[in-house]
């Protein structure tokens, strides 16, 4: 009959405490590969006067998730070739960087009794 005893603690410990310890585990282990994988830079096109050149150009920016500046630029309509910018990138300084919401997102959600828009880029609402 002391076998009893021992089954029913066994059955504890299997359904209540390895759960846990796995759900505690599988947190742990997400949070640690989120930390790692850091998110990816992503590009943003501006049209603006260039001052160095003196004209309207189009320009691709690579931004790094998190900064408020750009880092580089990928892409001008100054240069023959776009991809190959060969200037000095001095208007990487006098850019500021803006988050939008995806376009992926609703624009609107559905609350209780009333509905709330997210922000447009671009335009006031």
């Amino acid at each position: 009959m002391e076998w009893i005893g021992s089954l029913v603690a066994a059955l504890v410990v299997l359904i209540l405490v390895v759960p846990v310890a796995l759900a505690v585990g599988s947190v742990f282990l997400l949070g640690c590969a989120g930390w790692v994988s850091y998110g990816s830079p992503s590009v943003g096109r501006a049209a603006f006067h260039c001052p160095f050149s003196g004209r309207g150009v189009t320009a691709g920016f690579l931004t790094l998730p998190g900064s408020e500046q750009p880092s580089d630029v990928v892409t001008c309509s100054r240069f023959k070739n776009e991809r190959a910018v060969t200037c000095a990138k001095g208007c990487v300084h006098m850019v500021a960087t803006g988050w939008a919401a995806s376009p992926m997102a609703p624009r609107y959600a559905l609350l209780s009794g009333d509905v709330a828009y997210r922000p447009v880029a671009g335009r006031a609402q």
